[in-house]
């Protein structure tokens, strides 16, 4: 397992948890990392433009800034790079099947705490399986569309799932 930098610590805890608003010391709470170390994080990725501050009473409170698309970016590959466990589960149940596609706001760096975790699968296996281990670790609820070809995804289901991220398989012109 590759180890993180303290700086991908703070970014990891605010693309988990983009709508809060935190103090330098809450977040250092949150990371496990000294306040003196949060500080001049927080001060070098404002200047990026990937948080922001406002001065809510006595306290500077943190928090992403969701307009920014090297956030939303960023944020986009740490939901892709989060997925890689998930990807290799669901290839060996489902027997290698023919795509795996993740789409939505997840795809696109958009995802909230509430959101959840769209994928969709073209495979000839069709059958549930339990993925709340998946969930706890990646805090989302995640939502899988079987699909047998994509002769049988409606068309504008079709459109939103190919402008999400293929994670797995081909995409041939059979659709």
């Amino acid at each position: 397992m590759l180890k993180k930098s303290n700086i991908e610590n703070v970014l990891d805890f605010f693309f988990r948890n983009p709508t809060i608003k935190l103090s330098i010391r809450d977040i250092s709470r949150r990371t496990g990392l000294s306040v003196p170390t949060v500080a001049s994080i927080v001060k070098k990725l404002i200047t990026k433009d990937l948080l922001l501050n406002e001065k809510i009473g006595p306290s500077l409170m943190i928090y992403a800034n969701l307009e920014s698309e090297e956030f939303r970016d960023l944020k986009k590959l740490y939901n892709l790079y989060s997925l890689i466990d998930l990807k290799k589960f669901l290839v060996r149940q489902y027997n290698h099947p023919k795509v795996i596609f993740v789409y939505g706001s997840y795809a696109k760096g958009e995802d909230l705490e509430n959101s959840d975790i769209d994928i969709a699968i073209i495979s000839k296996l069709k059958k549930e399986i339990d993925t709340k281990k998946f969930e706890t670790v990646l805090e989302r609820k995640i939502h899988i569309m079987y699909f047998d070809s994509w002769k049988s995804v409606h068309k504008n289901l079709r459109l939103n799932i190919l402008n999400g991220i293929k994670i797995y398989g081909v995409v041939d012109d059979g659709f």
